[in-house]
């Protein structure tokens, strides 16, 4: 039997449509068969949204296979928020978005931006009030860049703030279409992965460097546990 994992480029409705999915990849015979189990690298993670929400995978039939358990209100990773006024002033494009009334600390915005090929960057300015006045607060590069393998990163990067309104202004791409809003903690779960220390390593003014190798291109690394040791003394 063979599985393919997909990952959509937009949200999807109940059925599966593989012309629906921008990245899929076949899952070797042995995960089919339920013999080892399949551990998610770095271009699955490049590619997937917060809590692998839009990971699915089907069977060499096309029908959906279960992969895990969810909620019966469904697991959601940060606070969805409403876009208003989403257009384009000249070569900006230009969104209010209204995070809701309830006070809550956040610092990352995940945007929905129309389209790809593009490298832009979005100026995000804060205000209590949908009249302002607004406070600058950060500007985030934002890219959907197309390859060898394709990269793309539309979150913006913010201080901690509470302010309910973001005046987003944003150029290189084409319009702003929904956003997410994302506290401090709020990210997916963090897998493990072991590296393999390259025989590279050089001693260079007094200090060490090391190459690692995580086996994956572009895999993305959030914690490294480093682990040191002094050597045996002897009298």
């Amino acid at each position: 039997m063979k599985l393919v994992a997909l990952l959509a480029a937009t949200s999807l409705a109940a059925g599966v449509q593989q012309s629906d999915f921008r990245y899929s990849r076949v899952l070797p015979e042995q995960v089919a068969g339920g013999k080892i189990g399949f551990e998610p690298d770095g271009l699955l993670l490049a590619h997937a949204r917060p809590g692998f929400a839009d990971l699915r995978v089907v069977d060499a039939g096309g029908e959906q296979v279960p992969w895990r358990f969810v909620p019966g209100d469904r697991v959601q990773v940060g606070l969805p928020a409403a876009v208003l006024n989403s257009g384009r002033q000249g070569n900006v494009a230009v969104a209010l978005v209204d995070v809701g009334p309830g006070r809550r600390v956040y610092q990352r915005v995940e945007l929905g931006i129309a389209g790809g090929n593009f490298v832009g960057r979005v100026t995000a300015l804060g205000a209590d009030s949908r009249n302002g006045p607004f406070t600058s607060l950060s500007t985030t590069t934002v890219y959907d860049v197309a390859g060898a393998e394709r990269a793309r990163s539309t979150t913006i990067v913010l201080p901690p703030t509470d302010q309910r309104f973001l005046q987003l202004r944003a150029t290189g791409v084409a319009r702003i279409t929904d956003a997410t809003v994302l506290g401090e903690f709020e990210r997916p779960d963090l897998v493990r992965r072991r590296h393999r220390v390259l025989p590279s390593s050089r001693e260079r003014a007094r200090t060490t460097v090391y190459t690692l190798d995580f086996g994956v291109r572009g895999t993305p690394v959030t914690t490294l546990e480093l682990r040191t040791f002094e050597p045996a003394t002897y009298d």
